[in-house]
């Protein structure tokens, strides 16, 4: 999946030193050195000479890590154990192939948005036929989805996906001067579970004055295909997207998702050295225009004073792959103090893992909530109103153990918080 020498060049970066125990959070609630970053460096560097093989308790290390990227942050030499993971999984797919489950949602469903629906529709369907709350254990599901679950809780899935509630071109609103044209991937979440989020994103571009291309090709960015290692599906995937962006001319594509923000810019990347021609030049062209939503208005500047109703106080929890994977931290928050009757609440460690991960939380259902009740903890040691974040996996987390741990406060996407805020009186449009 990557160069070999580069490669083994971060692997043996590793000394052994254990700065990064502390940052980890499986071993932080773990205690185990074989699923500590260090253990694991360890145990891939062997793999990768081929002095280890691959054993049930090999895919155990391996799988058991959130790619949050801490370790990363605390290693003194900087060694890059995410892409060193990267490609112990990939040799395990060539090794032994994908579980079942994994194999059917990344060859059948996560290429093709409308065999997903479909397949949605179905649990769609089962959610009503069971208990009228909105979220129920995904045990009770078919043996397929059940497979995909780990057990955790299945949010309700939303009437209709979000490109049946908008036009694939959305104009600026009425009496605000043009200021650019932006394509939006919406993200498997936000399409098929939060459409609301979605339908404030839309909101919130066409009243910044800008143009929102919605295109109706775009599937899955194709992140948990990369972060299991299939690279074969990933390139297929990315191709799909390039090409569905590609027949407008845009400023940026822009993304509401820090998960599949960094699947689109570094695994994008990735996969352009596996392709050529117009191919590459396709993919990369893609990977260059992607740009986080919260960068791109801080960047951009907001084109109105924003009010909020009444005052509320928030906290914000920075997802792992926007603070460390792209060096998004600054940009949320700039927004977030624009806003009048906001009051910012920074939480002891706005930077630690919420325990999402993505297919993580699946494989490893407990251990997930574990970690997430730490976030929980920091949250509520701030006494702010709610918690805002830019990763609809984070928001799902940490909803969830917040419900567990029957704490009381807002989980809100940050696109949520500026759609609430108005105009405020004697704020101008800019020309």
């Amino acid at each position: 999946m990557l160069p070999q020498d580069q490669v083994m060049k971060e692997a043996l970066k590793c000394s052994g030193c254990g700065f990064c125990l502390s940052a980890c959070p499986v071993y932080r609630v773990l205690g185990v050195e074989t699923l500590s970053s260090r253990g694991r460096m360890d145990t891939i560097r062997g793999m990768l000479l081929g002095e280890l093989k691959l054993t049930p308790r090999m895919e155990e290390i391996l799988s058991t890590c959130l790619m949050c990227q801490a370790c990363e942050a605390a290693c003194p030499p900087g060694a890059s154990a995410h892409k060193v993971l990267l490609e112990a999984r990939h040799r395990a797919v060539k090794d032994k192939g994908l579980p079942w489950a994994k194999r059917l949602a990344f060859r059948r469903l996560l290429k093709d948005r409308r065999a997903l629906g479909r397949a949605l529709g179905l649990v769609r369907k089962i959610q009503g036929s069971t208990s009228g709350s909105d979220s129920f254990n995904l045990r009770h599901l078919p043996t397929l989805f059940s497979g995909l679950s780990g057990g955790r809780a299945l949010p309700a899935l939303a009437p209709r996906p979000l490109r049946e509630r908008f036009a694939q071109r959305v104009p600026p609103s009425q009496g605000v001067a043009h200021r650019g044209r932006v394509g939006l991937f919406s993200g498997c979440y936000m399409e098929f579970v939060d459409t609301p989020m979605g339908d404030a994103a839309i909101r919130v571009l066409t009243r910044e004055g800008f143009e929102v291309l919605y295109p109706r090709e775009q599937v899955c960015c194709g992140a948990p295909a990369l972060y299991s290692g299939d690279l074969e599906d990933t390139v297929e995937i990315a191709l799909r997207n390039a090409r569905a962006f590609a027949q407008e001319e845009l400023d940026a594509v822009l993304v509401m998702c820090a998960t599949c923000f960094s699947g689109l810019r570094e695994g994008y990347e990735i996969v352009a050295r596996h392709l050529e021609g117009e191919e590459r030049t396709l993919v990369e062209s893609l990977s260059r225009k992607v740009q986080d939503l919260s960068a791109f208005l801080a960047s951009r500047g907001l084109a109105r004073k924003l009010l909020l109703p009444e005052p509320m106080s928030v906290t914000y929890h920075d997802p792992c792959h926007h603070v460390r994977g792209q060096r998004i931290s600054r940009e949320p928050r700039e927004l977030l103090l624009s806003i009048g009757n906001l009051t910012l609440k920074e939480m002891a460690e706005p930077a630690r893992c919420c325990g999402g991960g993505g297919s993580f939380s699946l494989a490893n259902a407990e251990l997930s909530v574990e970690i997430g009740r730490w976030k929980v903890k920091d949250i509520l040691a701030t006494g702010a109103q709610a918690v805002v974040t830019s990763c609809p996996g984070c928001v799902l987390q940490i909803q969830e153990v917040a419900s567990r741990e029957k704490a009381r406060f807002q989980v809100l996407h940050l696109v949520e918080v500026l759609d609430r805020a108005e105009m405020e009186e004697g704020g101008v449009s800019r020309s």
